[in-house]
């Protein structure tokens, strides 16, 4: 394998986790109205700080204590859609809470914390019935993310491609999840895939983040060594 993709690549899925923050990271003025009561509201405020200032710990105290003064319990009661109607903004939050969350425990190398938060604001999604295509789309994502740090690329590639199906035309996450797949390609040696994610990664780059020069050139470099590696395989089969 490339020795310069191996010194790259945990430094660009970190990227890529933190991407979504930046997705997610506009809760703190999203929910400026106070849904929750003034402490419930302080802590969700205060992990969101955290998280961005990199103070991971600290922010993974505050969004739990903001999650067990949000009472999410009840969307997990087996009677819930049979008994009462949350609002959406309120279930919004929670699951906000619970990405964040469940990013800082990735970035801390906790992955089974990570995908029980993950799993858990999954059930919430399904059983309040929100339809918020987007947000449900970060938690696969951040799945996807996990199985690909801990060697389970089959797992990795699943969730990627769950979350692909969500995401809206135009999203700069798309750009994320392709080169995502294309690493997941070339870890298993199926370059010939791992060539054609790294070049729709491209297209949507153009596309969705056209200015993020860097971003651009990363791609080129792991299409090049991908390319090399063709290229190697072919000459030793002469």
């Amino acid at each position: 394998m490339n020795k310069r993709f191996l010194r790259f690549f945990p430094g660009r899925l970190k990227y890529c986790i933190l991407f979504l923050c930046f997705v997610t990271g506009g809760s703190a003025k999203l929910y400026s109205q106070n849904t929750f009561p003034p402490e419930t509201e302080k802590q969700f405020r205060k992990g969101t700080a955290l998280y961005h200032r990199g103070a991971y710990d600290s922010a993974v105290i505050s969004f739990k204590r903001f999650i067990d003064l949000a009472s999410q319990n009840e969307f997990l009661a087996d009677t819930f859609r049979d008994t009462k109607e949350v609002p959406s903004r309120r279930v919004e939050q929670i699951l906000n809470a619970h990405l964040l969350l469940s990013v800082c425990f990735i970035l801390l190398k906790n992955y089974v914390n990570a995908l029980f938060y993950l799993n858990e604001g999954l059930e919430i999604y399904k059983r309040t019935g929100l339809q918020e295509e987007k947000l449900v789309s970060g938690f696969y994502f951040q799945k996807g993310n996990c199985y690909l740090l801990t060697g389970d690329y089959n797992q990795a590639f699943h969730f990627y491609q769950e979350s692909l199906s969500r995401i809206p035309a135009g999203d700069p996450l798309k750009v994320s999840i392709y080169i995502n797949l294309g690493d997941i390609c070339f870890l298993k040696e199926d370059v010939d895939n791992a060539i054609n994610y790294y070049r729709t990664a491209l297209i949507q780059c153009k596309v969705a983040d056209g200015k993020n020069v860097k971003r651009f050139a990363d791609i080129l470099a792991n299409l090049g060594a991908v390319w090399f590696k063709k290229e190697i395989g072919r000459a030793s089969c002469r």
